[in-house]
């Protein structure tokens, strides 16, 4: 049986998060306990996962929010945050153009893993990840309008598992980062007749800078 690379991440990021927090399995020098208040911004791809399946082309976005992380000097702890984000998918249909692109609010909760010493460090988070849809809108041949939203159809509320990893950049009180994700929906979005699986997959790139609180 062949296991697939969506797969194989969702096991990683549930193993690294419920073993995670406090764990302190780092090495490769040593890390500082501290506290961090970062601001962050970058772009997004995102597709869905449907079943039955559709050609789909990525569909590009944006995201922003704010967070707070917490490290002990093992190099382990926790990464909360709020943010901003657009998801959606863009249907390769020959002599026919559909996409639609969701405005959703995040709740990531990721156990975080610091390696190395500064002023370069690298990381390695994972864990949950709430959502919320607060608009969508549709692009049908080109042209944008407003998406209505049914109630017996659409879920707005969405639950799914993220990961990240990067490199940190320290200037004294001030921490700056680079980092790659990918975020992957467990809950139906589209709840249609006839559709098994409705699920938002999306490669994040992210850049930020936070100020340390407390070291």
């Amino acid at each position: 049986m062949r296991t697939s690379p969506v797969k194989l991440f969702l096991i990683g990021i549930i193993l690294t998060h419920f073993t995670g927090v406090g764990s302190g399995v780092i090495g490769g020098g040593e890390v500082q306990a501290q506290q961090l208040i970062r601001a962050h911004a970058g772009i997004t791809l995102n597709k869905v996962f449907f079943s039955p399946s559709i050609a789909q082309n990525f569909v590009p976005g944006n995201h922003l929010g704010v967070d707070y992380s917490y490290v002990n000097e093992r190099g382990s702890g926790v990464r909360i945050g709020l943010g901003w984000m657009h998801k959606g998918w863009d249907i390769n249909v020959p002599d026919s153009s559909y996409a639609r692109v969701y405005n959703q609010m995040e709740l990531p909760f990721l156990s975080r893993f610091v390696l190395s010493a500064k002023p370069f460090q690298f990381y390695i988070e994972g864990g949950p990840s709430l959502s919320y849809t607060l608009s969508a809108a549709e692009y049908i041949e080109g042209i944008e309008r407003e998406y209505t939203f049914q109630e017996e159809v659409d879920q707005r509320f969405s639950f799914g598992l993220r990961g990240e990893l990067g490199v940190l950049r320290h200037w004294g009180k001030w921490v700056g980062n680079a980092g790659i994700g990918y975020h992957q929906d467990l809950t139906n979005f589209d709840r249609s007749p006839g559709v098994i699986y409705s699920l938002h997959q999306n490669i994040i790139f992210s850049v930020g800078m936070a100020r340390v609180i407390e070291d």
